[in-house]
């Protein structure tokens, strides 16, 4: 028996057939790199640039929450010396406005006028009026009540709302404060 051997020359690497691509396949496949390339690229920026518009949305967010909270500290806090300040001032003025008028009727009393003259006033500044206009010797002076402080001449008039002046106040300060509660 005889057995055929067979060797083979194994240095040599078979030779692959060369694949048979033309220019225009050549262009076109690197157009679709290109394209896809640019694709992966557009859609990896507006993914980036979606995050930063969210991050950027949240902490605006975050900024107006923290500005609303301190602007609704900041007025629960002097809404109360506000409104107290308010009080103040309405007995403030209560108190400048007969000052002044005390003032008013001296000089008139100093002048040797006889005034021709009408008051409307609370019942308790009617009281203190009507003492400072006895002791200026003033008996032509008509003092009426009226919630209202109005001084009328015969050349004209001067009205002092107080309360409209105080509720007025109130009122601002009340918007301001019921704002920032909504």
């Amino acid at each position: 028996m005889s057995t055929a051997q067979r060797f083979e020359d194994f240095s040599a690497a078979p030779d692959a057939p060369a694949p048979v691509f033309g220019a225009s396949q050549m262009a076109e496949a690197y157009r679709r790199g290109v394209a896809d390339g640019e694709a992966r690229a557009n859609a990896t920026l507006r993914a980036d640039l979606l995050r930063a518009l969210q991050d950027a949305a949240r902490q605006a967010q975050a900024t107006e929450e923290l500005r609303q909270s301190v602007r609704r500290e900041t007025l629960d806090t002097i809404y109360p010396v506000l409104s107290a300040v308010t009080d103040l001032l309405a007995a403030e003025g209560t108190a400048r406005l007969l000052s002044l008028l005390r003032s008013e009727i001296d000089r008139v009393v100093l002048s040797g006028a006889t005034p021709i003259c009408r008051i409307d006033a609370p019942d308790a500044f009617i009281a203190l009026l009507g003492q400072e206009l006895e002791r200026a010797g003033l008996d032509d002076v008509q003092l009426h009540p009226h919630d209202r402080t109005e001084i009328r001449f015969h050349a004209g008039r001067i009205e002092i709302d107080q309360p409209a002046l105080v509720a007025g106040v109130r009122a601002i300060l009340s918007e301001l404060h019921d704002a920032e509660e909504s």
